[in-house]
């Protein structure tokens, strides 16, 4: 059974990545093969990498090709390249030298793959201005011997703080890592990564940090590796100060630590006044405790107080206070609107009532998200035929002309 934190926060909505990764599970290379020739990239990019992992490299490149666009660095023409090698980086690296970002990874990730790293620095040292490129310079020159040169050209770029301190930490040279970032230009963001640099060597050095810059960045992760340690008191009283600001990361993570660690009932007396003055940002953090401390009757009583509230919508954490109790049943599903019936519908099958889950949203399998939920419940009970018909009969049709999953 998962943890009420689990299902309140869980993200309800649909997506075409979950039915596929369902459809592949299953073994339903067909589907998928029809589906992809109906135009969906989604259903085309799992049957190419089923067929790769297969050893059919003619199969998966004959499903890719259909994708590919002439003058267009897609998808479809990484997916190709990255079977070629050599044949794969000559795809690839006009649209590169074009200055596409995307295919300026490709290429170097293909290069890198081959060996050739005298060609990944080539092809991104006039890139070393953008953080992307300098972080891919560090990661796709690991391991190849080259990490002084590598740190040499970063110390020339501009905005490279952060890829250099990488390279020297990889380096072992953490003091120096630590000093070019906090000698950083602070819109990089420096000092979370200086906070996470500390957090891996320096413990004392973290606390440090967290004391004299009192910067949240650096209060939280301290607070994380002493919850790790399970110092909990103590990582209680690196946060307090930030809670008692109003700190609203800060007050969340102290009333999380203290739910996992079986204090829930603090956890319940920390969020309760933040809740009253911002029910919006904070309610949700105050249910989640209640009803670890098996007190969700006094949650739903509290959200009820507040469900008349234009300025918020309280439905979805109703839907999961009554699931929580028991108490979910067909006269309250069926006064939900319809875009809190995916979520109610997630709740229903994680309890195992499959048939309910999917009479719920039934009404609505033509329109494109319920339809997809519908078909993602129906795959993971094993009715794949029943999914596909729901799937072709929504009401959004594929960019081949025929059903897709996006």
């Amino acid at each position: 059974m998962r943890e009420p934190q689990e299902l309140l926060y869980r993200d309800s909505t649909p997506g075409a990545s979950t039915v596929v990764s369902l459809l592949t599970r299953h073994g339903q290379l067909d589907v998928l093969r029809r589906m992809a020739d109906a135009g969906d990239w989604d259903c085309a990019d799992a049957l190419g990498a089923e067929l790769l992992a297969r050893g059919d490299v003619d199969g998966a490149l004959g499903v890719y090709r259909p994708f590919v666009a002439p003058g267009a660095f897609t998808p479809a023409v990484a997916r190709i390249a990255a079977v070629q090698g050599e044949a794969g980086v000559d795809l690839v690296r006009p649209f590169a030298v074009a200055g596409d970002p995307d295919a300026v990874r490709c290429t170097g990730e293909l290069l890198a793959r081959l060996g050739r790293v005298d060609d990944v620095i080539e092809l991104l040292r006039p890139r070393l201005h953008d953080p992307s490129s300098a972080a891919a310079l560090v990661r796709l020159s690991e391991g190849h011997g080259r990490d002084a040169e590598v740190a040499a050209l970063l110390r020339e770029a501009a905005d490279a703080s952060v890829a250099l301190a990488a390279v020297l930490e990889r380096q072992g040279h953490v003091s120096e890592a630590a000093a070019v970032l906090r000698a950083a230009d602070p819109s990089v963001d420096a000092l979370e990564h200086l906070a996470d640099l500390l957090a891996r060597h320096d413990q004392a050095g973290l606390v440090r940090l967290a004391a004299e810059s009192g910067h949240p960045a650096a209060v939280h992760r301290l607070a994380a590796l002493l919850d790790r340690q399970g110092q909990v008191d103590e990582a209680a009283k690196v946060l307090w100060p930030l809670v008692t600001a109003g700190e609203a990361f800060a007050v969340h993570q102290l009333a999380d630590l203290l739910t996992r660690h079986d204090r829930a009932g603090e956890a319940v007396e920390l969020m309760r006044p933040f809740a009253t003055q911002d029910p919006e940002q904070y309610l949700d953090g105050l249910v989640a405790p209640l009803v670890r401390a098996g007190r969700a009757e006094e949650a739903l009583s509290i959200v009820d107080n507040l469900v008349t509230r234009p300025d918020l919508d309280l439905m979805s954490l109703r839907t999961f206070l009554l699931h929580a109790l028991g108490r979910l049943d067909d006269a309250y599903l069926q006064t939900l609107p319809e875009h809190h019936r995916g979520y109610a519908a997630e709740l229903l099958a994680d309890a195992g009532r499959w048939d309910e889950a999917i009479a719920l949203l039934w009404p609505g399998r033509r329109d494109h998200d319920a339809g997809t939920t519908v078909a993602e419940l129906l795959i993971r009970q094993g009715r794949v035929d029943e999914a596909i018909e729901i799937l072709a009969g929504r009401g959004q049709a594929g960019s081949g002309g025929g059903a897709s999953l996006v």
